[in-house]
């Protein structure tokens, strides 16, 4: 019976982060049972119970059934966890009194456990992310988008995040767009030239290193000509650093490899 196992719902819950840990890790205790009732008792019971103000030891137990558990579970799996899921993504710690590292993993793994049962909620939903904290939108992207009529839609908001490097969505959303890089290449040079109309030159910078290492060259550069060269252009008149030099260097590198491929265009 479920109460002579040493993983039975009372048990479970009431181990610790190492404890929990070792046990998901040894993928034969919880993982091969992930939908029995007992493991989804005492695992929902883990997401149920409150983070405590400023107790960390709390805050990673949430923390490892989020992200290293439910996170990668198939959406057949996740639901009976939804319930739960729900319940946390509820959870008020705006009377939180400890500020700065533990509210903001706090408020980042119950966003997250709301974002999950969004997922879970609707197998057909997706969105491109607008936090630096979501750990769900792309894996709706990968599971539910397959073509780029599909992803075109999606593609304005996957370009957003290539300004910065250092945001973390900007890995994941790069590789979205570089799925369809043909399709991809328009949304970029009508974003490209919305970014030199604002004059914002990074962005410039992320969408043509975008193209320039995730897109072959060929017709798919074509659209992006024109943008490239305005900011050209723009730069060579504006007071220049050796950032602006580089960047120059580097769009007219791009400009030189697309008349040399029209010159002698590849089948």
């Amino acid at each position: 019976m479920d109460q002579k196992r040493p993983d039975g719902p009372q048990q479970l819950a009431s181990l610790d982060e190492k404890a929990f840990a070792a046990k998901w890790e040894d993928g034969k205790v919880i993982k091969s049972r992930i939908t029995e009732p007992s493991t989804v008792a005492a695992i929902s019971s883990i997401l149920t119970s409150p983070i405590k103000d400023g107790d960390f030891d709390s805050l990673n137990l949430h923390q490892l059934v989020i992200y290293a558990v439910l996170l990668h579970l198939p959406f057949e799996q996740l639901q009976p966890y939804r319930p739960a899921l729900e319940t946390l993504s509820a959870f008020d710690i705006s009377n939180f009194v400890a500020d700065g590292s533990h509210k903001a993993q706090s408020a980042h793994v119950i966003g997250n456990s709301g974002l999950l049962a969004r997922f879970a909620a609707d197998p057909e939903v997706v969105w491109v992310t607008d936090s630096k904290f979501d750990c769900v939108s792309d894996r709706t992207l990968t599971e539910r988008v397959h073509s780029a009529e599909q992803m075109r839609p999606y593609m304005p908001a996957l370009c957003s995040w290539l300004a910065d490097a250092n945001n973390p969505p900007y890995s994941p959303c790069r590789a979205q767009l570089a799925r369809f890089p043909e399709a991809a290449t328009a949304v970029v040079a009508e974003e490209m030239t919305k970014a030199g109309e604002e004059n914002d030159i990074w962005f410039q910078e992320g969408l043509l290193d975008f193209v320039s290492s995730c897109v072959p060259v060929g017709e798919a550069w074509i659209p992006m000509r024109a943008p490239v060269q305005a900011m050209v252009q723009a730069l060579e008149k504006c007071d220049r650093d050796d950032a602006y030099d580089e960047l120059i260097d580097d769009a007219k590198e791009w400009l030189a490899k697309l008349e040399e491929w029209e010159a002698h265009p590849t089948v």
